[in-house]
């Protein structure tokens, strides 16, 4: 028999009350094996627990190639690490634990008599789509809009002052032996000054 089962809001909660001196059993199945963190290590039964602590064990009660337990922590079982524990007693948090690498995580004397709760955090997929706008992307991607929106602006701009400029100043220059750099640089880009 499982000693979880499904509450509101997709947490899963004990069936019964948890008790000092009695070690906990937190065996999961849903999480791929190959999903599993890269420093999971093998799961171990909790230790036994002194009368100021609760202990308990969070695994993947699954074993590649089968012949596993259910609800037993076998040898080749991984821990679920990062996993997040509550004790709730008359629907308050009154202490949390976190899984280390080997699934062991400890809660407070206080924890006695409370429920154990996994909350729906635990479960939420992570979000795995391209986060445009977030904070390594937010600031080019702001610029390159502003460029988008204001560059066809800026070439009608710039072409009206360009059409505006008298051709006569352009010939003098080049007549009097300016090289076309020479010319952009010392009479297109002053004449087009009050435009930009």
């Amino acid at each position: 028999v499982h000693p979880l089962e499904k509450a509101a809001g997709g947490t899963f909660v004990s069936k019964e009350p948890i008790r000092a001196g009695e070690p906990l059993r937190v065996p999961l199945v849903g999480v791929a094996p190959a999903k599993m963190p890269g420093d999971a290590r093998p799961a171990e039964g909790a230790p036994a627990a002194s009368g100021d602590k609760i202990s308990g064990t969070a695994w993947l009660d699954f074993t590649r190639g089968g012949g596993g337990k259910p609800n037993v922590v076998d040898p080749k079982e991984l821990g679920l690490k990062g996993l997040k524990i509550e004790a709730v007693k008359d629907g308050e948090v009154v202490a949390t634990a976190t899984a280390g690498a080997d699934g062991v995580f400890t809660l407070p004397a206080s924890a006695d008599g409370a429920q154990l709760r996994l909350p729906a955090d635990n479960f939420r997929e992570p979000y795995n789509g391209v986060d445009w706008l977030g904070p390594s992307l937010v600031t080019p991607g702001i610029i390159g809009s502003y460029v988008w929106m204001w560059a066809g602006f800026a070439m009608v701009l710039i072409a009206a002052g360009l059409a505006g400029l008298p051709r006569e100043l352009l010939e003098a220059a080049r007549v009097d032996g300016a090289n076309e750099w020479q010319v952009f640089r010392r009479i297109t880009v002053p004449m087009l000054a009050p435009v930009l």
